[in-house]
């Protein structure tokens, strides 16, 4: 029973259903990994992934609300939900999201590359060359294995520096190796579709 002269103590009001197609946007446009739950790291489970974007969809779901206003901040809800888990499925755009909640470089800020790819690069440039020139369909196949396995290497460099390294702390220059890390990668992407729409 409570005190003469006090109130009893009251539990706060749950949070109404507008209030959580309220919250949810800037949560899930700010951060991915926050908009569906989830533990930021590079190394996700595809599997977990589209379990939490389920949650968050059924609990956005335009038929949950009455009100007209409510209604349309759980389509925009539902919309940034859909984006974050888009980008949490997409390697090289979690890795990027990632990299910029940590607090490192963007692209347009640091367009270098490790200086011991350029030679590899150089070389790799010459060979397409000359695999063109020849019409030698067997090299150019080489050439996109190559390609291949030094995306997965730099994917795996990657995935170290941002789960497990310096980076996963916010340390500045290993934020700017998984910079060059990611501008290797994305070079490496590029030339696979170079390899892949030419014609020998």
């Amino acid at each position: 029973m409570a005190a003469a002269g006090t109130e009893p103590p009251t539990e706060p009001p749950p949070q109404s259903t507008g209030e959580c197609a309220r919250s949810t946007p800037h949560a899930a446009q700010d951060d991915p990994f926050a908009g569906l739950d989830l533990p930021q790291r590079f190394t996700v489970d595809p599997v977990a992934v589209d379990r939490a974007w389920r949650r968050g969809a059924a609990r956005l779901h335009p038929d949950r609300f009455s009100d007209p206003v409510e209604q349309r901040e759980a389509v925009r809800a539902a919309s940034i939900l859909n984006a974050a888990r888009e980008t949490l499925l997409d390697p090289l755009r979690r890795a990027e999201a990632l990299l910029a909640l940590r607090g490192g470089p963007a692209a347009a800020d640091e367009r270098g590359l490790p200086p011991e790819f350029l030679p590899q690069m150089l070389e790799i440039r010459e060979r397409l060359a000359e695999a063109d020139l020849a019409a030698d369909a067997a090299a150019r196949r080489e050439i996109e294995a190559w390609c291949a396995r030094e995306r997965d290497d730099r994917i795996a460099r990657v995935a170290a520096l941002l789960d497990g390294g310096p980076a996963a702390s916010g340390e500045a220059e290993p934020l700017r190796q998984v910079r060059l890390e990611i501008n290797v990668w994305r070079y490496l992407e590029r030339l696979r579709e170079e390899l892949r729409t030419a014609v020998p």
